[in-house]
């Protein structure tokens, strides 16, 4: 039951409800080498999955995206994977991770912190994006060879759904 609700929660809720963490979703096509600091030591893996996982971070260093807890929830209906082998957080490589943008069917990308400033990038089409950076409730992210600032509620964090 705690399992079913969790998942609930996490595929139908945005990730604002997560101060200063960001919902993402990993697809790989191997094993994913999970590590003990950016660019640290591989402590395990996580098993690769067509459908990929589900997690949250709440930071974004050199390139490396810290997991929040040690556990993630697989995308479809399959076991949790606990993450074992550190007692310094686990960290997976943002080139790894993706998310969407949910505003209006696609995502808005302004150059500064703040719905006010330039717009860099406007689609109207559901969008992936890599993390770079994490601030408070906005995420610094890109998108092909763009980059800007998203609200942390206007992310999907679920390959499968539109969040809505």
């Amino acid at each position: 039951m705690k399992k079913t609700l969790f998942l609930f929660l996490t595929l139908m809720m945005p990730a604002a409800l997560w101060a200063d963490e960001l919902g993402l979703y990993l697809v790989d096509k191997s094993d994913t080498n999970v590590r003990n600091a950016p660019g640290g030591k591989v402590v395990c893996q996580l098993p690769c999955i067509e459908e990929g996982y589900i997690l949250q971070v709440d930071r974004i260093e050199k390139g490396w995206c810290r997991v929040v807890g040690n556990i993630v929830e697989p995308t479809l209906d399959e076991e949790q994977v606990k993450l074992t082998g550190s007692s310094t957080g686990y960290w997976i490589h943002n080139s790894l991770l993706f998310a969407k943008g949910m505003g209006d069917g696609g995502l808005t990308l302004y150059a500064e912190k703040s719905k006010r400033s330039k717009v860099v990038l406007k689609t109207t089409e559901w969008t992936e994006f890599n993390p770079i950076e994490i601030s408070g409730k906005w995420v610094k992210v890109r998108v092909g060879k763009k980059t800007g600032w998203m609200l942390i509620s206007e992310v999907c964090n679920n390959p499968l759904t539109n969040c809505c």
